[in-house]
Protein backbone atom coordinates (compact mmCIF):
# COMPACT_ATOMS: atom_id res chain seq x y z
CA UNK A 1 0.00 0.00 0.00
CA UNK A 2 2.98 1.95 -0.33
CA UNK A 3 1.77 5.90 -1.44
CA UNK A 4 -1.21 4.13 -2.57
CA UNK A 5 -3.34 7.43 -2.30
CA UNK A 6 -0.33 9.90 -2.07
CA UNK A 7 -1.54 12.65 -4.24
CA UNK A 8 -5.09 12.06 -4.24
CA UNK A 9 -5.83 15.82 -2.86
CA UNK A 10 -9.90 14.72 -2.85
CA UNK A 11 -10.10 11.08 -1.86
CA UNK A 12 -11.96 10.25 1.00
CA UNK A 13 -13.24 6.97 0.05
CA UNK A 14 -14.68 4.69 2.90
CA UNK A 15 -11.98 1.95 3.40
CA UNK A 16 -12.57 1.29 7.26
CA UNK A 17 -12.93 -2.72 6.08
CA UNK A 18 -10.26 -3.37 4.42
CA UNK A 19 -8.26 -5.95 5.71
CA UNK A 20 -4.52 -4.95 6.02
CA UNK A 21 -3.81 -6.89 8.87
CA UNK A 22 -1.24 -8.83 5.96
CA UNK A 23 0.45 -6.02 5.02
CA UNK A 24 4.04 -4.27 6.29
CA UNK A 25 4.72 -1.35 4.28
CA UNK A 26 2.54 1.61 4.63
CA UNK A 27 5.25 4.01 3.59
CA UNK A 28 3.35 7.73 2.48
CA UNK A 29 0.00 5.74 2.37
CA UNK A 30 -2.16 9.08 2.45
CA UNK A 31 0.36 11.54 1.68
CA UNK A 32 -0.95 14.44 0.09
CA UNK A 33 -4.29 13.07 0.37
CA UNK A 34 -5.69 16.46 1.97
CA UNK A 35 -9.30 15.54 2.16
CA UNK A 36 -9.14 12.15 3.86
CA UNK A 37 -10.75 11.63 7.01
CA UNK A 38 -12.06 8.41 7.31
CA UNK A 39 -12.85 5.46 9.95
CA UNK A 40 -9.39 3.18 10.00
CA UNK A 41 -9.24 2.95 13.85
CA UNK A 42 -10.26 -0.76 13.37
CA UNK A 43 -7.47 -1.74 10.98
CA UNK A 44 -4.92 -4.03 12.21
CA UNK A 45 -1.93 -2.90 11.81
CA UNK A 46 -0.01 -5.03 14.27
CA UNK A 47 2.31 -6.70 11.31
CA UNK A 48 3.30 -3.02 9.75
CA UNK A 49 6.62 -2.21 9.45
CA UNK A 50 6.79 1.12 7.71
CA UNK A 51 4.75 3.93 8.36
CA UNK A 52 7.08 7.00 7.23
CA UNK A 53 5.35 10.01 6.11
CA UNK A 54 1.91 7.77 6.23
CA UNK A 55 -0.28 10.91 6.74
CA UNK A 56 1.91 13.62 5.79
CA UNK A 57 -0.24 16.22 4.79
CA UNK A 58 -3.14 14.84 5.28
CA UNK A 59 -4.70 17.81 7.01
CA UNK A 60 -8.29 16.97 7.42
CA UNK A 61 -7.80 13.51 9.21
CA UNK A 62 -8.65 13.67 12.70
CA UNK A 63 -9.84 10.04 13.58
CA UNK A 64 -8.68 8.28 16.60
CA UNK A 65 -5.77 5.63 16.05
CA UNK A 66 -4.74 5.60 19.25
CA UNK A 67 -5.54 2.06 19.56
CA UNK A 68 -3.19 0.78 17.08
CA UNK A 69 -0.69 -1.91 17.85
CA UNK A 70 2.61 -0.35 16.09
CA UNK A 71 4.90 -2.12 18.18
CA UNK A 72 6.24 -3.93 14.65
CA UNK A 73 6.64 -0.01 13.16
CA UNK A 74 10.38 0.24 12.56
CA UNK A 75 10.39 4.24 11.13
CA UNK A 76 7.90 6.43 12.40
CA UNK A 77 9.78 9.46 11.20
CA UNK A 78 7.12 11.96 10.23
CA UNK A 79 4.31 9.64 10.66
CA UNK A 80 2.36 12.72 11.54
CA UNK A 81 4.00 15.10 10.00
CA UNK A 82 1.58 18.32 9.01
CA UNK A 83 -1.42 15.73 10.01
CA UNK A 84 -3.05 18.22 11.46
CA UNK A 85 -5.12 17.90 14.83
CA UNK A 86 -5.28 14.49 14.51
CA UNK A 87 -5.30 12.00 17.68
CA UNK A 88 -2.73 9.33 17.66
Amino acid sequence: MKNMFDGASIFNGNISAWNVSKLFDMNGMFRNAYAFNQFIRSWNVYNVIYMQSMFENTVSFDQNISRWNASNVDDQIYIICSMGHAIC
